[in-house]
């Protein structure tokens, strides 16, 4: 017997919205090939006393195709499966599910615990991914528009404590971070504590997986960090640009003119390395760029606030 009937519901095809350039590709870019049946069966584990899904929400966001099951003794958790132009999805299953771990140690901020995950998609399910309690509250974005100006503020101010917490950690190197015992060599991993390391940086930027667009190495090899200060790390920005440039006999030619030749633009990309190199020389640029972790998507959709409008 089925624990789901998903009789109205595509798992595996993205369906919410179309584009007017590289429609196709970008379809095809979240697509997601996996056994749905067998990510309903592992909820129903991690959830005591459950025996059947009674709802199934699909959600598709910017990095993540996600469910959230309702289960028929009325829990409710969130599935997430990363889209590949999202980054490696290995490396960013094990970064993100580390990342909230180290912040839920480190820090006081409410995350959702996680129940399950897997950065191997030869699992079970046949895709890496995250489940995870569902977060409690209701989204800023739909609350902030009725709050008083007084409740805004203090709302804010309630923001800004519980990232002044991750901002004040130090870390050893600009990079991501994953579990100390993650697959890679010593030469890719800085440790952070013996829990957790400092890796490559896992966001597309450095990686060959954005939907219509290629990435060159012939003038640059791949300079994914971690960086060991700024300088490094600038010039990791710097690389991932290069890599943007095609070869000289390509069909960038063909172009109108003002598309710019490879030329200029490798041109401009080096004038731009020794102007980023001498500010990260100067000590006050030094001071106010030491490694600090970033939210890439925090957004009044991704902060849960309770009824009293106080922070979740």
């Amino acid at each position: 017997m089925k624990i789901f009937e998903a009789n109205h519901l595509d798992p595996h095809t993205y369906t919410s919205g179309r584009w007017l350039r590289h429609n196709n590709l970008e379809i095809d870019a979240r697509y997601i090939t996996f056994d749905f049946d067998a990510l309903c069966r592992r909820v129903i584990e991690l959830c005591p006393g459950a025996t059947s899904i009674a709802k199934c929400d699909k959600k598709e966001g910017g990095f993540n195709k996600v469910f959230i099951f309702t289960t028929d003794t009325a829990e409710t958790v969130v599935a997430r499966l990363p889209f590949t132009f999202a980054g490696p999805p290995c490396l960013a299953t094990n970064s993100e599910v580390a990342t909230i771990k180290y912040l839920q140690t480190n820090t006081s901020i409410p995350i959702p615990k996680i129940l399950d995950w897997s950065d191997d998609p030869s699992n079970a399910i046949g895709s890496e991914y995250i489940i995870m309690e569902h977060a409690v509250g209701t989204q800023l974005h739909q609350k902030w528009p009725t709050m008083a100006m007084d409740q805004q503020i203090s709302c804010i101010d309630a923001i800004y404590r519980k990232l002044k917490e991750v901002v004040d950690i130090k870390f050893p190197a600009y990079g991501s971070v994953y579990f100390a015992d993650i697959s890679l060599d010593s030469a890719s991993k800085r440790p952070l504590n013996k829990n957790f390391s400092i890796g490559p940086h896992c966001s597309s930027r450095y990686w060959d997986c954005n939907v219509g667009e290629s990435r060159y190495h012939h003038n640059t090899k791949p300079n994914r960090g971690p960086w060991d200060d700024l300088t490094a790390y600038s010039n990791g920005l710097i690389d991932a640009g290069v890599s943007r440039v095609p070869p000289v006999d390509s069909l960038l030619h063909n172009l109108p003119r003002y598309h710019g030749s490879v030329e200029t633009h490798l041109r401009l990309l080096e004038f731009g390395r020794a102007v980023i190199n001498n500010m990260s020389n100067d000590q006050r640029v030094r001071d106010t760029s030491t490694p600090t972790l970033f939210h890439p998507d925090l957004h009044k959709r991704n902060i849960f606030v309770s009824d009293d409008y106080r922070h979740h």
